[in-house]
């Protein structure tokens, strides 16, 4: 048997509702807190740029403390290619990106 409106829908009757009985609930509060988290990228990069600043400094050789296997790319946005020709950008695309 398939499930019909008629079926699914029930009418109350108003004379057993109340308006009393209505509550609204308040929304929540916004969670601002989440959108100021830092994230992974900029704490790769925040880490990195530490790591680079110690080694002017003199205190870690060159290339230490930094793993090889981590590379950081930086999104590159979309009105970045506005004024490159449309057979182009997808070569381009390609080149930014690291292999």
């Amino acid at each position: 048997m398939q499930a019909t409106l008629p079926r699914l829908v029930r009418v109350i009757p108003r004379s057993l509702l109340s308006p009393g009985q209505a509550t609204i609930i308040p929304a929540p509060e916004p969670q601002y807190n989440d959108l100021h988290r830092p994230t992974v990228l900029d704490l790769l990069q925040r880490q990195r740029d530490d790591l680079i600043q110690k080694q002017k400094e003199g205190f870690l050789k060159e290339g230490e403390e930094w793993p090889s296997n981590i590379r950081i790319e930086v999104p590159v946005e979309r009105s970045a290619f506005k004024d490159v020709r449309k057979e182009l950008r997808g070569e381009i695309k390609k080149l930014f990106k690291e292999r």
